[in-house]
């Protein structure tokens, strides 16, 4: 894909609401900075098991501030609001639905020719997706749906002759479905991305994930750790760090995938210029709900010797 290519699906994904919807400082929605967690008697256990207390009817409020730094630029903000609800609970797993509120549309990058038709089709974007039995994402369900919609928002995209060919040589990759489960919406694997896991303070546990790909098609097969950085704060919350980096083969295996079998030259090109991609989250979790009340993740991707990050912060919190 063209840049020109990449800043429509930027574009493409703020208007939906999937990562976050563009908008200034002032106006995007902020996420609290001190959640504060249920508080709990006795002393702190050494080893937590982050684990679901979730049942079915339970619903969050879900706040999404963004930050985007690239090497030379000046820095972008963005914010946007979503409604979590647990549909169903049991041993084999639960299912939840994601309800992404308005989208708010940057008049200084969206083609003005499609900005009416963009809000109506962008409005009350729903992603249905399970988890296993510990928390942990697997897919989303209703890939058929997504489809359909980010079809129209391709259409409306579409209208404006500037972005009509950059539109159309995306288009494939962004309705794939390894892009609809990975990238569409890639807050929720990150908010599930350490239940399941049983840890001990100071003790790193030794992982491998899958995580959103910058450059769209399949997630990047990373490797890193865990760890319990505390099991109980100040705010009786839990604080666990996961760091993950994917293989230099993988990001060549990712770009070829990605650029498609023409551009043979790409990964060996990524190569030369040291291209690496790396995330880093830190999570907040009420040991009490069973609930993740904050995650910061930063992805940082470099080639040569200049680097762009996006900074995440995704906070949720219940009713009242």
């Amino acid at each position: 894909m063209s840049a020109r290519s990449l800043s429509v699906a930027a574009v493409f994904l703020a208007a939906v609401g999937l990562s976050a919807c563009f908008g200034s400082g002032d106006k995007a929605a902020k996420a609290s900075s001190q959640p504060t967690c249920t508080p709990a008697a006795g002393p702190a256990p050494a080893t937590l098991k982050l684990a679901p207390q979730w049942a079915a009817g339970d619903t969050r409020k879900v706040t999404i501030t963004k930050t985007r730094e690239e090497s030379g630029q000046p820095s972008t903000e963005s914010g946007a609001t979503a409604q979590l609800t647990v549909l169903r609970t049991g041993v084999q797993g639960s299912r939840l639905r994601w309800t992404s509120n308005d989208a708010v549309l940057p008049a200084d990058q969206l083609p003005s020719v499609a900005a009416a038709r963009l809000k109506d089709v962008a409005k009350g974007f729903v992603v249905r997706y399970t988890t296993d039995a510990g928390g942990a994402y697997v897919a989303k369900q209703n890939v058929a749906q997504i489809h359909a919609r980010l079809a129209k928002i391709l259409d409306a995209l579409a209208q404006d002759p500037a972005s009509a060919a950059a539109v159309k040589s995306s288009r494939a990759v962004m309705l794939s479905t390894p892009f609809i489960q990975t990238s569409v919406v890639k807050e929720i694997p990150e908010l599930h991305g350490v239940y399941g896991l049983t840890l001990t303070e100071a003790k790193p546990l030794k992982l491998t994930r899958r995580i959103a790909n910058p450059f769209g098609a399949t997630a990047l097969r990373a490797d890193g750790t865990a760890e319990l950085v505390q099991a109980r704060n100040d705010r009786g919350c839990a604080i666990v760090e996961l760091d993950v980096k994917p293989t230099a083969a993988e990001l060549a295996k990712s770009l070829a995938d990605t650029f498609g079998a023409k551009a043979t030259n790409v990964p060996q090109a990524a190569r030369r210029a040291g291209l690496s991609v790396e995330s880093s989250s830190r999570y907040t979790y009420d040991p009490a709900t069973g609930w993740v009340v904050r995650v910061d993740v930063t992805q940082t991707v470099k080639i040569n010797g200049k680097s762009g990050s996006d900074l995440t912060v995704i906070t949720t919190r219940g009713p009242g």
